[in-house]
């Protein structure tokens, strides 16, 4: 079986029954008497086959919706112009400890380098004159 060229547009067979079920699409040719099970991609391929629709966008399509961690994060000292960190505002360093009180990395926090570089000394300030913990009493 070849593969269709990228511009060819797509649609579902009309011979073909498909039913939900449990987040898993099941489906039957009708011609054949053979069922097909599908979870996953294969369903939201399913789902963009309701409509005439081209190789290329289907692939555009599913590589948008795998894009990791969803949306972009963005550094919150930045959209709030802060210049420095303090590292007496302990409410703020709080939010970028972990509850073992480790500081959170930036892939997760959405800081850029400047300002988590910033946000990691402030932490580390606060910790010497004992504002934030070390550790978490276990």
């Amino acid at each position: 079986m070849s593969l269709p060229e990228t511009d060819t547009r797509l649609i579902r067979k009309p011979d073909l029954i498909a039913s939900d079920m449990d987040g898993d699409l099941v489906m039957m040719s009708i011609d054949r008497g053979e069922y097909y099970g599908i979870s996953g991609v294969g369903v939201r391929i399913w789902a963009l086959l309701a409509a005439p629709i081209s190789a290329a966008e289907i692939a555009a399509t599913n590589l948008a919706d795998r894009r990791r961690g969803g949306r972009k994060k963005i550094c919150k000292f930045c959209a709030e112009n802060t210049e420095f960190v303090d590292y007496k505002d302990s409410q703020t360093l709080r939010f970028f400890l972990t509850d073992r009180g480790k500081i959170v990395p930036r892939r997760i926090s959405g800081n850029c380098a400047r300002h988590q570089r910033m946000l990691t000394a402030a932490i580390k300030r606060g910790r010497m004159i004992a504002l934030l913990p070390f550790t978490t009493a276990t």
